[in-house]
């Protein structure tokens, strides 16, 4: 059965004391499934990660892409306004995606009009000091971390031991951490990211990649130190399940 497509009706034009968060309005157009359909999805995506984990602590999740374009971003931005929304606690959104052939198209940053400034790869680079790059606030439980001004200058390699660091800190303040990552394929500098996360999910677009394709991604992932907790299978046209489809 196929589904109908059109703008889902999340409610995130949340504010507090009298403040309007500045991204809001942007928030409602992200996902492309319908309202019930698409946070149906989100709870079993979330519902999933939440049965993989052994306590309460929280957990910081990767998404990547089997090939590039697989729409891991547009589900990052969306499984994270999801789950600000269940009033979880405060979530985190990353934006990893330097140096992948995304970063022409500016990732969260255009999703979430963000300003081009330092982030996450200054951060882990050391250029400069996780105080003086604090993520922003774009609706109320939901902050995000832009990626940063990777290859400005020069790309300067990114330091293992500052990766640890940031993401130990951040998960005494964050109930959920999510990172968007560059595709398998094209990980490269963001390894040393993708190795620290408690598990990663493998996106591959419906009809647009091949099995071997998926084998050949998840093998190298693996191959690489990622720990990869399962797959979902985006722009499906059955009605249940649409996204998430299959887990390793």
């Amino acid at each position: 059965m196929k589904t109908q497509t059109q703008s889902p009706q999340i409610d995130t034009t949340t504010k507090s004391a009298g403040h309007k968060w500045r991204h809001a309005a942007k928030l409602p157009h992200l996902a492309h499934q319908g309202s019930e359909i698409a946070q149906e999805v989100y709870e079993s995506i979330l519902w999933r990660i939440d049965a993989k984990c052994e306590t309460n602590e929280t957990v910081a999740i990767g998404l990547t892409g089997c090939l590039s374009k697989s729409g891991s971003t547009s589900i990052a931005a969306n499984l994270a306004i999801h789950a600000s929304n269940q009033q979880r606690g405060r979530v985190l959104l990353i934006d990893a995606t330097w140096g992948d052939s995304r970063g022409q198209r500016l990732g969260l940053q255009k999703v979430f009009d963000l300003p081009h400034e330092a982030g996450l790869y200054d951060i882990l680079s050391g250029d400069v000091s996780p105080r003086e790059c604090l993520p922003q606030a774009v609706a109320e439980n939901l902050d995000v971390l832009g990626r940063g001004m990777w290859g400005e200058n020069h790309p300067a390699p990114v330091r293992q031991e500052l990766v640890e660091e940031m993401l130990t800190d951040l998960k005494t303040e964050y109930c959920l951490i999510l990172v968007d990552l560059p595709a398998a394929e094209e990980l490269r500098s963001a390894l040393p990211v993708a190795r620290q996360l408690d598990g990663t999910l493998l996106v591959s677009r419906f009809e647009a990649v091949k099995q071997t394709q998926a084998q050949r991604a998840l093998r190298r992932l693996q191959e690489d130190g990622v720990t990869v907790w399962g797959s979902i299978l985006n722009r499906h046209r059955e009605y249940v399940p649409q996204w998430l489809r299959n887990w390793f």
